[in-house]
């Protein structure tokens, strides 16, 4: 997370100065910052409770129970179980307002060996899945953007996407699969 955020600045300069269009870059990026900078408090927060909560999370009874049941699905499961597994939790955070990337994080200790043994289809799968979960994400500004246009509850917007993400989600996971078998 810390990586995307640093590179943000830097890539946005320079696709501006590749589309010819770095003063009008340089002049909304400073008119934003200047005028932004005081409503920024509440985001330091969010950040720090979530790192606070990452760096936490390993020292609980839930890390165990979460481990335990990753390496025995990895070792004794078959790999599309596996990677349905880390859908689902991708999939069941996003639900409760995590963002993909504070998921990833959080589940990460358990996919070490399965990254290392399948390096492809596991970047499909947490690319592909973190991507699934912008149309079902509460706080996701797409389905929030979405229910302002059509006048709707922005619940109802992700009710709605609910049956389009699953089926996505289970692409993917096949996709994903496929990758780690064809791949290996």
């Amino acid at each position: 997370m810390f990586t995307v955020t640093i590179l943000i600045v830097p890539f946005t300069f320079l696709w501006s100065l590749s589309i010819g269009r770095l003063k009008r870059f340089k002049k909304l990026s400073f008119t934003y910052l200047r005028g932004n900078t005081t409503q920024l408090h509440g985001l330091f927060f969010l950040f720090l409770s979530a790192g606070f909560f990452v760096e936490v999370f390993p020292y609980t009874i839930w890390f165990d129970y979460m481990n335990s049941l990753f390496v025995f699905t990895y070792t004794e499961g078959v790999l599309i179980v596996f990677y349905l597994l880390v859908a689902v939790c991708i999939f069941s955070l996003a639900l409760v307002g995590f963002h993909p990337l504070i998921s990833i994080a959080l589940i990460s200790p358990f996919l070490t060996e399965a990254i290392a043994h399948h390096p492809y289809g596991m970047s499909i799968l947490l690319i592909g899945v973190g991507m699934g979960t912008v149309m079902i994400g509460p706080f996701n500004v797409t389905p929030t953007i979405l229910a302002m246009q059509l006048q709707a509850n922005p619940y109802s917007i992700i009710r709605r996407n609910l049956v389009f993400a699953s089926c996505y989600f289970l692409f993917i996971v096949i996709i994903a699969t496929l990758f780690s078998y064809w791949l290996r």
